[in-house]
């Protein structure tokens, strides 16, 4: 080989080649666990939560053996937002698990999460909860008589109730701040102690335009004296951060909140 300069030298055939080494950059692919930028379902986590809710087929088996419980599952969000690794890391029961997994793999893409500025490969968990108290999904005839609307908003000053918007009410600091609100402020009413009851109150609410909470109702009632402290509970909710919107404006969106009330085990002899 002939030097043609310091920084190319030339073939025989004359073609040139830099002597100067390039830069490749691996491209990272680490998975990550903490983000500066976790990823996100569309919609945020409560829009999550009712994908869950919506989708969700409770397998017969279970049910005629009376399973229920947290499946645990872990999934990969990748750089494009698409999911890898799917798998159930805290099992209940096989046919339970089995769905959960169903479910998770049907996910649309996610937001991916950002460290740096740069998206990254991010490791989620997502605790799917099968329970056999829950209420069957309203019916078409119960939507439209309370005017709930899950389609595009055509007059942005009209009091439509929404049950999906583009983006969900989010509560401060997200849904898990929101469960450990509620199991502070909860009092198990003493009635229903001393009778023993316990189970899982269904209610719903509207988180208005301007992030407050209103028309907290019982939609799957156990109790009267269960019923009303977790009424109670709901209004009392502080504002939600952000209230739903739909093409960047606020919209009341109407949220449903389980509230389980459980009795401590008794001591055993």
């Amino acid at each position: 080989m002939l030097e043609t300069s310091t920084n190319e030298v030339k073939n025989a055939a004359g073609t040139k080649f830099s002597k100067t080494p390039r830069l490749v950059s691996a491209e990272d692919t680490t998975v990550y666990i903490t983000v500066d930028k976790k990823p996100e379902f569309p919609g945020g986590e409560m829009a999550l939560h009712k994908y869950f809710s919506d989708n969700m087929r409770y397998p017969e088996i279970a049910r005629k053996n009376k399973k229920e419980g947290l499946v645990g599952c872990t999934f990969i969000v990748e750089k494009d937002g698409t999911l890898s690794n799917i798998q159930v890391e805290m099992s209940v029961y096989p046919a339970l698990d089995e769905e959960a997994l169903r479910i998770v793999k049907t996910f649309p893409k996610f937001t991916p999460g950002e460290k740096n500025g740069k998206k990254v490969r991010v490791k989620y968990a997502a605790p799917i909860g099968f329970s056999l108290s829950v209420p069957p999904p309203p019916t078409m005839e119960e939507k439209m008589e309370d005017k709930i609307l899950t389609g595009p908003k055509t007059d942005p000053s009209d009091p439509t109730l929404y049950l999906i918007a583009e983006h969900m009410p989010e509560f401060p600091g997200g849904e898990v701040a929101l469960f450990i609100y509620i199991s502070k402020q909860l009092k198990y009413p003493e009635n229903a102690a001393k009778r023993g009851i316990e189970g899982r109150v269904s209610c719903t609410f509207i988180v208005e335009k301007d992030g407050s909470v209103s028309n907290a109702k019982v939609v799957h009632p156990v109790d009267p004296d269960l019923d009303e402290e977790a009424i109670r509970v709901i209004s009392a909710l502080p504002k939600f951060t952000t209230p739903g919107t739909i093409d960047g404006k606020p919209v009341r969106v109407l949220c449903s909140l389980p509230i389980r009330f459980r009795l401590p085990p008794k001591p055993t002899n």
